[in-house]
Protein backbone atom coordinates (compact mmCIF):
# COMPACT_ATOMS: atom_id res chain seq x y z
CA UNK A 1 0.00 0.00 0.00
CA UNK A 2 1.97 3.33 -1.28
CA UNK A 3 1.41 6.32 0.86
CA UNK A 4 2.05 9.84 -0.09
CA UNK A 5 1.61 12.60 1.86
CA UNK A 6 -1.99 13.69 2.05
CA UNK A 7 -3.43 10.02 2.27
CA UNK A 8 -4.81 9.12 4.97
CA UNK A 9 -4.31 5.84 6.78
CA UNK A 10 -7.46 4.91 9.14
CA UNK A 11 -8.18 8.56 11.45
CA UNK A 12 -4.29 9.38 10.40
CA UNK A 13 -3.13 11.36 7.80
CA UNK A 14 0.28 11.08 6.20
CA UNK A 15 2.35 13.91 6.49
CA UNK A 16 6.09 12.84 4.91
CA UNK A 17 7.85 9.36 5.24
CA UNK A 18 10.74 8.94 8.37
CA UNK A 19 12.07 6.41 6.93
CA UNK A 20 11.77 2.54 5.03
CA UNK A 21 13.00 -0.62 5.09
CA UNK A 22 12.37 -3.92 3.53
CA UNK A 23 9.67 -4.83 6.02
CA UNK A 24 8.47 -1.84 7.05
CA UNK A 25 7.92 2.14 6.41
CA UNK A 26 7.52 4.80 8.85
CA UNK A 27 5.91 7.91 8.13
CA UNK A 28 5.02 11.12 10.32
CA UNK A 29 1.49 11.40 10.27
CA UNK A 30 -1.24 13.64 11.99
CA UNK A 31 -3.96 12.73 14.46
CA UNK A 32 -6.70 15.23 14.01
CA UNK A 33 -8.64 14.10 16.55
CA UNK A 34 -6.35 15.23 19.10
CA UNK A 35 -4.24 17.74 16.98
CA UNK A 36 -1.27 16.06 17.34
CA UNK A 37 1.83 14.08 15.30
CA UNK A 38 2.55 10.39 15.31
CA UNK A 39 4.68 8.01 14.16
CA UNK A 40 3.06 5.36 12.14
CA UNK A 41 5.11 2.00 11.50
CA UNK A 42 3.45 0.69 8.23
CA UNK A 43 4.01 -3.35 7.20
CA UNK A 44 5.66 -3.22 3.81
CA UNK A 45 3.10 -4.97 0.74
CA UNK A 46 5.41 -7.37 -0.12
CA UNK A 47 5.22 -9.05 3.88
CA UNK A 48 1.61 -8.13 4.05
CA UNK A 49 0.41 -11.93 3.56
CA UNK A 50 3.05 -13.28 5.45
CA UNK A 51 0.79 -14.66 8.59
CA UNK A 52 4.42 -15.11 10.42
CA UNK A 53 5.28 -11.67 9.97
CA UNK A 54 2.14 -10.10 10.57
CA UNK A 55 1.82 -12.26 13.68
CA UNK A 56 5.31 -10.87 14.62
CA UNK A 57 4.14 -7.44 13.85
CA UNK A 58 1.34 -7.27 15.55
CA UNK A 59 3.42 -8.61 18.53
CA UNK A 60 5.37 -5.60 18.56
CA UNK A 61 2.46 -3.63 19.37
CA UNK A 62 1.59 -6.31 22.70
CA UNK A 63 4.90 -5.89 23.83
CA UNK A 64 5.28 -2.45 23.94
CA UNK A 65 1.49 -1.92 24.86
CA UNK A 66 3.25 -3.93 28.18
CA UNK A 67 6.47 -1.57 28.47
CA UNK A 68 5.39 1.58 30.11
CA UNK A 69 8.80 3.57 31.03
CA UNK A 70 9.59 6.79 30.36
CA UNK A 71 12.49 5.81 28.03
CA UNK A 72 10.65 3.52 25.91
CA UNK A 73 8.78 4.70 22.97
CA UNK A 74 5.26 4.36 23.82
CA UNK A 75 2.65 2.84 21.18
CA UNK A 76 -0.50 5.02 20.83
CA UNK A 77 -2.38 2.42 18.66
CA UNK A 78 -2.62 -0.70 16.80
CA UNK A 79 -4.92 -0.98 13.47
CA UNK A 80 -5.34 -2.27 10.05
CA UNK A 81 -6.34 -0.39 6.78
CA UNK A 82 -7.09 -2.59 3.73
CA UNK A 83 -5.33 -5.40 4.84
CA UNK A 84 -2.26 -3.66 5.56
CA UNK A 85 -1.01 -3.43 9.81
CA UNK A 86 0.18 -0.27 11.37
CA UNK A 87 1.44 0.50 14.69
CA UNK A 88 1.13 4.11 16.00
CA UNK A 89 3.76 5.46 18.13
CA UNK A 90 4.59 9.13 19.70
CA UNK A 91 6.55 11.16 17.17
CA UNK A 92 10.09 11.96 18.49
CA UNK A 93 11.71 14.82 16.66
CA UNK A 94 14.65 15.19 17.82
CA UNK A 95 16.27 12.27 15.60
CA UNK A 96 18.56 10.00 17.05
CA UNK A 97 22.17 8.44 18.74
CA UNK A 98 23.42 7.67 15.20
CA UNK A 99 23.50 11.40 14.69
CA UNK A 100 25.90 11.88 17.48
CA UNK A 101 28.26 9.33 16.00
CA UNK A 102 31.16 10.25 14.02
CA UNK A 103 33.33 12.36 17.16
CA UNK A 104 34.29 11.07 20.54
CA UNK A 105 32.12 12.09 23.00
CA UNK A 106 33.40 13.11 26.58
CA UNK A 107 32.67 10.20 29.06
CA UNK A 108 30.06 12.24 31.47
CA UNK A 109 28.11 13.33 28.50
CA UNK A 110 27.75 9.20 27.22
CA UNK A 111 27.11 8.30 30.97
CA UNK A 112 23.92 10.46 31.13
CA UNK A 113 23.07 9.65 27.46
CA UNK A 114 23.15 5.88 28.36
CA UNK A 115 21.70 5.61 31.71
CA UNK A 116 18.42 6.32 31.11
CA UNK A 117 18.69 3.46 28.35
CA UNK A 118 20.37 1.08 30.26
CA UNK A 119 17.10 1.98 32.89
CA UNK A 120 14.47 1.18 30.24
CA UNK A 121 16.65 -2.27 28.61
CA UNK A 122 16.56 -3.60 32.75
CA UNK A 123 13.13 -2.48 32.70
CA UNK A 124 12.43 -4.85 29.88
CA UNK A 125 14.12 -7.47 31.03
CA UNK A 126 12.65 -7.66 33.86
CA UNK A 127 9.16 -8.28 32.25
CA UNK A 128 10.86 -11.53 29.90
CA UNK A 129 11.60 -9.23 26.81
CA UNK A 130 15.02 -8.88 25.30
CA UNK A 131 15.24 -6.28 22.57
CA UNK A 132 17.69 -8.17 20.32
CA UNK A 133 18.65 -5.08 18.37
CA UNK A 134 19.72 -2.23 20.52
CA UNK A 135 22.16 0.38 17.97
CA UNK A 136 22.31 4.27 17.90
CA UNK A 137 19.33 4.21 15.57
CA UNK A 138 16.91 2.58 17.84
CA UNK A 139 17.66 5.48 20.27
CA UNK A 140 15.85 8.17 19.57
CA UNK A 141 16.24 11.30 20.93
CA UNK A 142 13.78 14.40 22.06
CA UNK A 143 13.90 18.13 21.03
CA UNK A 144 15.82 17.72 25.32
CA UNK A 145 18.18 15.25 24.41
CA UNK A 146 16.34 12.58 26.32
CA UNK A 147 17.07 9.29 25.06
CA UNK A 148 13.74 7.03 23.92
CA UNK A 149 14.28 3.72 22.98
CA UNK A 150 12.39 2.21 20.42
CA UNK A 151 11.98 -0.64 17.64
CA UNK A 152 11.18 -3.83 19.58
CA UNK A 153 10.29 -5.57 16.39
CA UNK A 154 12.91 -8.34 16.87
CA UNK A 155 12.01 -8.46 20.57
CA UNK A 156 12.42 -11.89 21.70
CA UNK A 157 9.92 -13.37 24.77
CA UNK A 158 10.88 -15.55 27.70
CA UNK A 159 7.08 -16.83 27.27
CA UNK A 160 7.67 -20.28 25.84
CA UNK A 161 4.47 -20.94 23.99
CA UNK A 162 4.81 -16.45 22.70
CA UNK A 163 8.42 -17.57 21.27
CA UNK A 164 7.35 -20.99 19.78
CA UNK A 165 4.93 -19.36 17.81
CA UNK A 166 6.68 -16.60 16.61
CA UNK A 167 10.15 -17.66 16.03
CA UNK A 168 12.05 -20.49 14.05
CA UNK A 169 14.44 -22.68 16.25
CA UNK A 170 17.87 -21.51 15.63
CA UNK A 171 17.04 -18.65 14.18
CA UNK A 172 19.39 -15.27 14.76
CA UNK A 173 18.06 -11.24 14.74
CA UNK A 174 20.12 -8.45 14.90
CA UNK A 175 22.62 -5.87 13.29
CA UNK A 176 25.94 -7.34 12.75
CA UNK A 177 27.81 -4.52 14.00
CA UNK A 178 26.16 -4.56 17.41
CA UNK A 179 25.59 -8.31 17.81
CA UNK A 180 26.44 -10.26 20.72
CA UNK A 181 28.45 -13.34 19.91
CA UNK A 182 25.73 -15.78 21.47
CA UNK A 183 22.91 -14.19 19.07
CA UNK A 184 25.59 -14.71 16.49
CA UNK A 185 26.06 -18.15 17.10
CA UNK A 186 21.71 -18.39 16.98
CA UNK A 187 22.05 -19.43 20.69
CA UNK A 188 19.01 -17.98 23.42
CA UNK A 189 19.67 -14.88 24.46
CA UNK A 190 18.82 -12.24 27.90
CA UNK A 191 19.42 -9.49 28.53
CA UNK A 192 22.93 -9.94 28.76
CA UNK A 193 23.21 -9.44 24.80
CA UNK A 194 21.38 -6.54 24.66
CA UNK A 195 23.99 -4.82 27.62
CA UNK A 196 26.89 -5.98 24.93
CA UNK A 197 24.89 -4.29 22.17
CA UNK A 198 24.97 -1.32 24.90
CA UNK A 199 28.64 -1.51 25.05
CA UNK A 200 29.23 -1.66 21.74
CA UNK A 201 26.94 1.99 21.45
CA UNK A 202 29.13 3.14 24.64
CA UNK A 203 32.50 2.37 22.62
CA UNK A 204 31.31 4.08 19.62
CA UNK A 205 30.20 7.02 21.36
CA UNK A 206 33.23 7.39 23.34
CA UNK A 207 35.70 6.66 20.14
CA UNK A 208 33.83 7.58 17.04
CA UNK A 209 33.97 4.24 15.38
CA UNK A 210 32.65 0.63 16.20
CA UNK A 211 35.23 -1.70 17.71
CA UNK A 212 34.56 -4.68 15.13
CA UNK A 213 34.33 -3.36 11.36
CA UNK A 214 34.60 -5.65 8.17
CA UNK A 215 33.64 -5.82 4.75
CA UNK A 216 30.94 -7.49 5.17
CA UNK A 217 28.52 -8.95 7.75
CA UNK A 218 29.54 -12.33 8.12
CA UNK A 219 33.27 -11.48 8.24
CA UNK A 220 31.92 -8.84 11.14
CA UNK A 221 30.10 -11.13 12.94
CA UNK A 222 32.99 -13.77 13.15
CA UNK A 223 34.83 -11.05 14.85
CA UNK A 224 32.15 -10.87 17.35
CA UNK A 225 32.57 -14.45 18.14
CA UNK A 226 36.61 -14.79 17.47
CA UNK A 227 38.18 -11.33 18.22
CA UNK A 228 39.06 -9.30 21.37
CA UNK A 229 37.39 -5.48 20.59
CA UNK A 230 40.26 -2.95 20.63
CA UNK A 231 41.45 -1.05 23.44
CA UNK A 232 39.10 2.04 23.42
CA UNK A 233 42.44 4.13 24.44
CA UNK A 234 43.68 3.25 21.32
CA UNK A 235 41.52 4.99 19.70
CA UNK A 236 40.85 7.90 22.35
CA UNK A 237 43.57 8.27 25.11
CA UNK A 238 41.84 10.19 27.17
CA UNK A 239 39.13 7.59 28.28
CA UNK A 240 39.61 6.55 31.72
CA UNK A 241 41.00 3.19 32.32
CA UNK A 242 38.20 2.55 34.77
CA UNK A 243 36.34 3.58 31.79
CA UNK A 244 37.71 0.91 29.44
CA UNK A 245 37.88 -1.56 32.12
CA UNK A 246 33.60 -1.72 32.01
CA UNK A 247 33.56 -1.43 28.43
CA UNK A 248 35.35 -4.54 28.00
CA UNK A 249 33.68 -5.95 30.39
CA UNK A 250 29.93 -5.66 29.19
CA UNK A 251 31.93 -6.78 25.75
CA UNK A 252 32.88 -9.79 27.23
CA UNK A 253 32.36 -13.24 25.22
CA UNK A 254 30.93 -15.24 27.78
CA UNK A 255 27.79 -13.65 28.93
CA UNK A 256 28.48 -14.65 32.56
CA UNK A 257 31.25 -12.50 32.33
CA UNK A 258 29.51 -9.09 32.01
CA UNK A 259 27.95 -7.30 34.02
CA UNK A 260 24.32 -8.25 36.07
CA UNK A 261 22.62 -5.45 34.95
CA UNK A 262 22.73 -2.59 31.99
CA UNK A 263 22.35 0.03 34.29
CA UNK A 264 25.58 -1.48 36.68
CA UNK A 265 27.75 -1.62 33.17
CA UNK A 266 26.70 2.60 33.38
CA UNK A 267 27.73 2.98 36.70
CA UNK A 268 30.72 1.28 36.60
CA UNK A 269 31.44 3.40 33.29
CA UNK A 270 31.00 6.14 34.80
CA UNK A 271 33.44 5.33 37.51
CA UNK A 272 31.35 3.79 40.27
CA UNK A 273 33.69 2.01 42.27
CA UNK A 274 30.95 -0.07 44.05
CA UNK A 275 29.40 -0.84 41.11
CA UNK A 276 32.65 -2.59 39.66
CA UNK A 277 33.56 -4.18 42.43
CA UNK A 278 30.12 -5.90 43.13
CA UNK A 279 30.54 -7.00 39.68
CA UNK A 280 33.68 -8.13 40.06
CA UNK A 281 32.69 -10.38 43.03
CA UNK A 282 29.44 -11.88 40.37
CA UNK A 283 31.92 -12.29 37.96
CA UNK A 284 33.81 -14.87 40.40
CA UNK A 285 31.14 -16.46 41.80
CA UNK A 286 29.68 -17.11 38.16
CA UNK A 287 32.76 -18.63 37.26
CA UNK A 288 33.68 -20.85 39.72
CA UNK A 289 32.03 -24.35 41.23
CA UNK A 290 29.52 -25.15 38.99
CA UNK A 291 30.25 -22.44 35.46
CA UNK A 292 34.03 -24.18 36.18
CA UNK A 293 32.66 -27.72 34.96
CA UNK A 294 30.99 -25.64 32.10
CA UNK A 295 26.90 -26.86 34.08
CA UNK A 296 24.30 -24.03 34.20
CA UNK A 297 24.74 -20.95 36.40
CA UNK A 298 21.93 -18.40 37.52
CA UNK A 299 22.41 -14.33 37.70
CA UNK A 300 20.83 -12.61 40.55
CA UNK A 301 16.93 -12.88 39.40
CA UNK A 302 17.33 -16.66 39.20
CA UNK A 303 17.43 -17.55 35.74
CA UNK A 304 19.88 -19.83 34.93
CA UNK A 305 22.63 -19.03 32.69
CA UNK A 306 24.70 -21.37 30.87
CA UNK A 307 28.49 -20.35 30.23
CA UNK A 308 29.01 -20.19 26.35
CA UNK A 309 29.86 -22.56 24.42
CA UNK A 310 33.15 -23.49 22.37
CA UNK A 311 33.94 -21.36 19.73
CA UNK A 312 32.90 -22.97 16.25
CA UNK A 313 34.55 -24.48 13.78
CA UNK A 314 32.39 -24.08 10.50
CA UNK A 315 29.32 -22.89 9.50
CA UNK A 316 27.08 -23.10 6.84
CA UNK A 317 24.93 -20.24 5.42
CA UNK A 318 22.55 -19.92 2.46
CA UNK A 319 21.73 -16.10 1.93
CA UNK A 320 18.51 -14.62 -0.22
CA UNK A 321 17.68 -11.36 0.69
CA UNK A 322 19.74 -8.77 2.08
CA UNK A 323 19.01 -5.29 3.66
CA UNK A 324 21.45 -2.44 4.27
CA UNK A 325 19.80 -0.52 6.69
CA UNK A 326 21.98 2.50 6.81
CA UNK A 327 21.73 2.77 2.84
CA UNK A 328 17.60 3.62 3.49
CA UNK A 329 16.88 0.05 3.71
CA UNK A 330 17.05 -1.63 0.29
CA UNK A 331 16.12 -5.43 -0.22
CA UNK A 332 18.27 -6.92 -3.25
CA UNK A 333 18.99 -10.67 -3.28
CA UNK A 334 22.78 -11.37 -2.23
CA UNK A 335 24.89 -14.13 -3.38
CA UNK A 336 25.17 -17.05 -1.98
CA UNK A 337 27.69 -17.00 0.93
CA UNK A 338 29.93 -20.24 1.26
CA UNK A 339 28.06 -23.83 1.85
CA UNK A 340 30.86 -24.08 4.83
CA UNK A 341 33.99 -22.71 5.45
CA UNK A 342 36.53 -22.73 8.54
CA UNK A 343 36.63 -19.54 10.80
CA UNK A 344 37.80 -16.95 10.00
CA UNK A 345 36.09 -16.90 6.52
CA UNK A 346 38.31 -16.95 3.44
CA UNK A 347 38.84 -13.60 1.68
CA UNK A 348 36.56 -15.15 -1.56
CA UNK A 349 33.36 -16.17 0.98
CA UNK A 350 33.34 -12.70 2.53
CA UNK A 351 33.30 -11.05 -0.90
CA UNK A 352 30.34 -13.33 -1.60
CA UNK A 353 27.70 -12.38 0.99
CA UNK A 354 29.43 -8.38 0.07
CA UNK A 355 26.86 -6.45 2.74
CA UNK A 356 27.98 -3.98 5.49
CA UNK A 357 28.58 -3.84 9.41
CA UNK A 358 25.22 -1.94 9.54
CA UNK A 359 22.71 -4.23 7.80
CA UNK A 360 20.07 -6.22 9.13
CA UNK A 361 19.92 -9.68 8.79
CA UNK A 362 18.01 -12.60 9.60
CA UNK A 363 19.65 -15.94 8.92
CA UNK A 364 20.15 -19.45 10.25
CA UNK A 365 23.57 -21.65 10.89
CA UNK A 366 24.86 -24.97 10.90
CA UNK A 367 27.85 -25.70 12.82
CA UNK A 368 29.14 -28.78 14.92
CA UNK A 369 27.84 -27.41 18.18
CA UNK A 370 24.09 -26.59 16.63
CA UNK A 371 21.54 -28.41 16.94
CA UNK A 372 19.48 -26.87 14.27
CA UNK A 373 19.71 -27.83 10.21
CA UNK A 374 20.84 -24.89 8.16
CA UNK A 375 18.10 -22.85 6.34
CA UNK A 376 18.03 -19.95 4.58
CA UNK A 377 18.63 -16.16 5.18
CA UNK A 378 15.82 -13.71 5.62
CA UNK A 379 15.77 -10.07 5.36
CA UNK A 380 14.93 -8.07 8.62
CA UNK A 381 14.63 -4.70 9.68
Amino acid sequence: MALAPGDRLGPYEIIAPLGEGGMASVFRARQPSLGRDVAIKVIAERMASDEAFRARFRREAEVLARLEHPNIVPIHDYGEEHGVAFIVYRYVPGGTLAGLIGRPLPLEEVADLLAPVAAALDFAHARGIVHRDVKPGNILLTEERAPIVADFGLAALEEPEAAARLTISGSMLGTPGYMAPEQVRGDPVDGQADQYALGIVAYELLTGRLPFTADTAYAAMLKHVQEPPPLPSDYNPEIAATAESALLTALAKNPCERFDTCIAFVRALAGDDEAARRTAELRGDRLSGKAATGAATADLSGRPRTPAPPTPTAFALQPTWMIDAEAGGTARPGSAAPASGSLPASSDGRRQSASSAGACWRWQAAAPWSRSAPRAWRACC
